[in-house]
């Protein structure tokens, strides 16, 4: 009987080493889902955050381009309106001018040029 009992605590021990190995485990596992876990919540924040901010960079970028689309246009109408002043030897300035007719324009409005960047250029005098 000394035999079967000595066999019986030898097997306890073993299985008393047996539940520490698997706690040592099971201590690990815990921590590796609980960094996993961590992780993935960082990892899901900066995923919302990347969303977010491509968001932003497209409403940005819409807005961008809708300013140098207006900006363009008014360059075009710009250029139309100095080409057609050229052109057409409009005088004065709309500001001066403002709903005159022609025929009520001032002599001092009429110019016989202009000039640019320091340049002077003369054309006809008005009529």
């Amino acid at each position: 009987m000394a035999g079967v009992i000595k066999q019986l605590e030898d097997e306890a021990t073993e299985i008393r080493a047996d539940a520490e190995v698997l706690e040592r485990c099971i201590i690990n596992e815990d921590a590796i889902l609980t960094a996993s876990s961590g992780k993935f919540t960082r990892n899901e924040a900066i995923l919302l955050a990347t969303f977010k901010m491509c968001n932003q960079f497209e409403n940005e970028y819409s807005d961008a381009e809708e300013a140098r689309e207006s900006e363009l246009a008014l360059l075009n109408a710009l250029k139309v309106m100095v080409e057609e002043k050229l052109k057409n030897r409009v005088y004065g300035t709309g500001e001066s001018r403002g709903d005159q007719e022609v025929t009520e324009w001032e002599a001092a409005d009429a110019t016989s040029g202009y000039s640019h960047d320091g340049a002077t250029f003369e054309g006809e005098a008005p009529p």
